[in-house]
């Protein structure tokens, strides 16, 4: 038999994923020139059994040896049952989605942790596989992530919004002033800023940005408008732009001061320093949250290069404005650096023990924001960065960390029955803010006790702890909506930072999560997730925002589908984002982390997800809650080769421990106690 003939037991990851053949040596043919990436399944995959009629009396022999491999995984890895009768089928170890490519020169990896709402959306997703299983009385110990990420429109928003443009290396400051940038339309951005987000980038003051406006545009030169001042100047500009509808331009804006501070990129300077942090909360408000990690992380190893966190840092400082930007600065970093790690669920790099500075003076929203901060790292070393022993003393953590939040809130007003005071619009973004941040950590502190209460079996009653440890989640949830509606009624929402939807679309997921395992809350959910897409509608009518709404309705009717019985949802065919499409220049300029294999992360921990879209292929649209328009998604174009971004998202299942009732019946409550 010839070597092109041979058959192999299994294909290495980028020939299966290409369909190609491959020789099975290490690395194959075909894996020549990225030997690393040659790596071969740890066990033979797992394939459904297909359905036979009773009446059929001749099976292929293959066929009957790959259902005996197949039960064999099953009964092995997934299917326990536990002495209750509790069945393990809806913890799945793994989950992983792949797409084809074609030969690639380099690939990517994204890591979102425990934390993160992608990790949870993923669950609600395998929880809507399950009751379609369940109906249909099968099982999987293996399920198809990808479908998640489309299923619930949330590709752009996993991955990030492309660019919408960027500005040639040829193209003079003067130029894009003059051309692009009227005075007026620029004080108008300008003015946003100051009203949006001057509040939680404070290291700026209002007097200070006048000046640099009116030197930016001034007919002769101005010597006091530094290089390093008319870059921190447009990246304020294209954070203003944000909360306009001039998204295009922000991205132009954006583009040229990347372009400006090219040259000083490795510079230990603390304008080096707020200009990360500038880019961190653009691409936070766009909705690119895996860049702003990379961007904060940047600004901290600079803060550790130049002494920003100690006070010898300051020794040969002598004014007293000097030092307060420093400390003001350092702050800012500290909140960025937490929040943002939060969100995505990775490490932070800047503990509260490494600032041995006090907080600045008279920055009142940015002292809350550092409190939070503070409770956030306490949360995420006390929940989410280490294995509880059982899920009753997870639970006595969490209410520990809630209480101290709920204190510190009570005492500045913060997610109270008292009605918010402000007295500017500035005044009310901070309020907006505050509260948002506040809801989400405790909806995040409890995220974890509804992924275990799904577990237990329909009939049974969750105990009283894990019952309220849940409604702790959904009641913040609910409240953050209903804060924000109430906010929306008497505030201009134009406003409004486009990142405000993210936090929405967070407490839609945990919602939609209580409307799954419980159908009968589902009629008092709608009422806030209706509340929640009028809030989206109200918001600037551009990316992310429109995403983020997307994603909401989509998932919505999806659930709704779950709910009624419609059991096509297990089933449907992945969605692409309709209006949505994205050109290959796009998405070339979106820059991913390559993570590796890491040690740490072991494959049954992991959900792996993939944006390798390389096949123009018309996914059609199934009906959605407002009707059954007949809608197809724009085929994708082509991308180029070297363009390919894996996912890792945390397997919730596996995360947390979940056996609530084990040994129940022998009267040994371990996994309770």
């Amino acid at each position: 038999m010839s070597p092109d003939t041979t058959k192999i037991s299994k294909a290495c990851e980028p020939c299966r994923r290409r369909k190609i053949k491959c020789d099975g040596q290490e690395p194959c043919r075909n894996c020549q020139t990225q030997p690393l990436e040659c790596v071969y399944r740890l066990k033979a995959r797992v394939r459904i059994r297909k359905r036979v009629p009773k009446s059929s009396v001749h099976q292929d022999r293959s066929s009957d040896l790959l259902n005996t491999n197949a039960d064999r995984y099953t009964s092995r890895e997934d299917f326990s049952i536990s002495e209750t009768g509790t069945s393990r089928a809806e913890i799945y170890p793994s989950v992983a989605a792949a797409d084809n490519a074609p030969q690639f020169m380099d690939s990517s990896q994204l890591f979102y942790g425990p934390s993160s709402n992608f990790a949870f959306l993923q669950q609600l997703h395998r929880s809507i596989l399950l009751r379609g299983q369940q109906s249909h009385g099968q099982s999987h110990d293996f399920q198809e992530g990808g479908r998640g990420l489309d299923m619930f429109m949330q590709r752009n928003v996993f991955f990030g919004v492309p660019l919408r443009a960027a500005v040639p290396g040829n193209t003079p400051l003067f130029d894009l002033q003059s051309q692009m940038i009227p005075k007026a339309l620029a004080t108008a951005f300008l003015n946003n800023f100051k009203t949006s987000s001057l509040h939680i980038l404070p290291f700026f003051n209002t007097e200070a940005l006048d000046n640099l406006l009116d030197s930016l545009y001034s007919t002769r030169p101005d010597p006091s408008l530094q290089p390093h001042r008319r870059v921190l100047f447009l990246m304020v500009l294209a954070i203003g732009a944000l909360s306009s509808t001039w998204t295009e331009l922000a991205d132009i804006i954006f583009s040229q001061a990347k372009q400006e501070a090219i040259t000083r990129e490795d510079s230990v300077t603390l304008s080096m320093i707020q200009f990360s942090l500038l880019v961190t909360d653009y691409q936070l408000n766009i909705g690119r949250p895996n860049s702003a990690y990379l961007h904060v992380g940047n600004a901290c190893r600079k803060a550790f290069a130049l002494g920003l966190n100690t006070a010898s840092g300051n020794a040969l400082l002598r004014q007293e404005e000097e030092i307060e930007e420093r400390r003001t600065t350092l702050w800012c970093l500290y909140f960025y650096e937490q929040w943002v790690a939060l969100t995505v669920g990775r490490k932070s790099m800047m503990r509260e023990i490494d600032v041995l500075l006090p907080y600045p003076e008279k920055q009142t929203t940015l002292v809350n924001l550092c409190r939070f901060a503070s409770i956030i790292e306490e949360a995420v070393e006390a929940i989410y960065s280490r294995r509880s022993e059982s899920l009753r003393n997870l639970y006595t953590t969490a209410q520990g960390m809630y209480t101290k939040l709920r204190q510190y809130a009570d005492r500045e007003g913060i997610g109270s029955a008292a009605i918010p005071q402000y007295n500017t619009p500035s005044e009310a973004m901070s309020t907006l803010m505050l509260h948002n941040i506040y809801f989400h950590l405790v909806h995040t502190m409890f995220r974890p006790f509804l992924v275990a209460e799904s577990t237990v079996q329909s009939g049974q009653t969750a105990e009283l702890w894990l019952r309220q440890a849940c409604r702790n989640a959904t009641d913040a949830a609910a409240d953050s909506i209903a804060f924000v509606s109430s906010m929306f009624n008497t505030i201009d929402v134009s406003k409004v930072r486009r990142y405000d939807s993210f936090c929405i679309e967070a407490s839609c997921s945990v919602l939609l999560h209580d409307s799954l395992r419980h159908p009968s809350k589902h009629p008092n959910n709608l009422v806030y997730i209706r509340m929640a897409l009028n809030c989206l509608g109200a918001m600037t009518d551009d990316e992310p925002v429109t995403n983020v709404a997307h994603s909401v309705e989509r998932i919505l009717s999806v659930v709704e589908q779950s709910i009624s019985g419609n059991d096509d949802v297990s089933t449907s065919t992945p969605l692409l984002e309709a209006g949505m499409p994205l050109s290959p220049q796009h998405q070339t300029n979106i820059l991913f982390p390559s993570l590796g294999q890491a040690s740490s992360c072991a494959a049954s921990n992991l959900i792996f997800l993939s944006n390798r879209q390389s096949q123009a292929t018309n996914y059609p649209l199934p009906e959605t809650h407002h009707g059954a328009s007949q809608v197809t998604a724009e085929p994708l174009a082509d991308l180029e080769p070297r363009f390919n971004f894996d996912v890792l998202a945390t397997d919730l299942s596996t995360y947390f421990p979940l056996d609530i009732y084990m040994d129940q019946h022998s009267g040994q409550n371990a996994g309770i106690y």
